[in-house]
């Protein structure tokens, strides 16, 4: 809206997968003035820690061999559900099977 300032995000080249070094920036609509600054220089340890929560939530560090890691584990989940499943069906039926006889 007019008088609003602008959101600025600077994300260094190497940083693109986690934009844990991105500096964001409020900037005057008028007159271009960096209002206010947020980095990992002027943050402290908690919002550090904080910024670091969306790139372990989604896997984005650490390259492929972390996104591979993050895969299997959110389809183990599923791999766990069925295999669950099929036990407790064979054990069903054998129960059901000795029951008649």
């Amino acid at each position: 809206g007019p008088g609003k300032p602008y959101r600025v995000f600077l994300t260094p080249d190497g940083d693109r997968e986690t934009r844990f070094a991105e500096a964001r920036l409020a900037l005057d609509p008028y007159t271009g003035a960096v209002v206010h600054e947020e980095s990992t220089a002027s943050m402290s340890a908690g919002d550090v820690a904080m910024r670091w929560q969306l790139p372990l939530h989604y896997g984005t560090f650490g390259g492929t061999p972390t996104k591979l890691a993050w895969a299997v584990a959110s389809l183990s989940a599923v791999l766990l559900t069925l295999t669950g499943t099929s036990i407790w069906l064979r054990r069903r039926g054998k129960r059901r099977r000795a029951a008649a006889v």
